[in-house]
């Protein structure tokens, strides 16, 4: 399921839970390659330590299979405090708001003070290489990049202790539409839990 997860870290099936901020290294990647079709994956914030805490969901690029943090390896994310998205360069750095990319359709609204038990859809759209965020089950909102076409793999940056998100794999039902999200019933091919 996960083919790095950052120093002293605790993982079990699709549960993360970062030790902090002094941990060498403060991101996860999956080892499920995103490299063709359309796929959905949904991060949930169990834990934040702070309101305004750094944590970033999203992808990196496959960089065939690469989990040095230190690197090049694109990323793109979103931040809940601030609810845009954040470009980086390697998987052991958030990047920054390159785009000025807001995941809201308020520019106003953002998960600050309200990320835990919030649920974070990525669409990631190989077939056309977009990717886009719902937010709660609000209505998908392109990021406005360029996946790459050797593909992505699910990737998380946390950076304070105790901060916590499970990644599973989910269907198209109810995303983005504004209503009932389900986990999906297609397996464990993902090798996501």
């Amino acid at each position: 399921m996960w083919a790095k997860i950052g120093t002293d870290w605790t993982s079990e099936e699709g549960t993360l839970v970062s030790s902090g901020m002094l941990a060498e290294e403060r991101y996860a990647v999956s080892s499920v390659m995103i490299k063709d079709g359309v796929r959905y994956f949904m991060w949930t914030i169990n834990a934040s330590a702070l309101p305004d805490g750094h944590m970033f969901y999203g992808v990196a690029e496959a960089a065939d299979g690469e989990v040095d943090g230190q690197k090049p390896c694109k990323t793109w994310a979103f931040n809940p405090p601030t609810g845009n998205l954040y470009v980086g360069k390697k998987l052991d750095e958030h990047g920054s708001e390159e785009t000025r990319k807001h995941f809201f359709a308020d520019k106003d609204e953002s998960l600050l003070d309200k990320s835990v038990g919030a649920k974070i859809t990525m669409k990631v759209d190989m077939e056309v290489k977009q990717l886009a965020f719902s937010i709660n089950d609000s209505e998908f909102i392109d990021a406005d990049v360029e996946l790459p076409a050797e593909g992505v793999r699910p990737w998380c940056f946390l950076y304070h202790e105790g901060d916590s998100c499970t990644l599973a794999e989910v269907d198209a039902a109810g995303f983005g539409q504004g209503g009932a999200s389900r986990p999906s019933t297609a397996g464990t091919d993902s090798g996501i839990a």
